[in-house]
């Protein structure tokens, strides 16, 4: 069974990107992929890919993903340019 990450830490390693401090994140600040994809007007797998692709950090274990707005909202901006 895999070990759950403690809330705040990004579920992916990635050895050749840069070290990032994870933000100041509550439980607050967390929503479902689902709920996020519906406030940013964006398809939940495109949100499930960009995790996958380390775009944006994603809290919690598989299947019980969590992201944070904050981190989604730059990259929604970008892709609308």
């Amino acid at each position: 069974m895999p070990e759950m990450q403690p809330l705040g830490t990004p579920w992916y390693t990635d050895m050749n990107a840069t070290k990032r401090q994870p933000a100041e994140t509550t439980l607050l600040d967390l929503m479902r992929i689902r709920t996020a994809a519906h406030f940013s007007q964006i398809h939940p797998d495109t949100i499930r890919r960009w995790i996958r692709e380390g775009r944006i950090p994603a809290y919690g274990r598989p299947g019980t993903y969590r992201v944070n707005l904050k981190d989604l909202l730059p990259l929604v901006g970008s892709q609308r340019a």
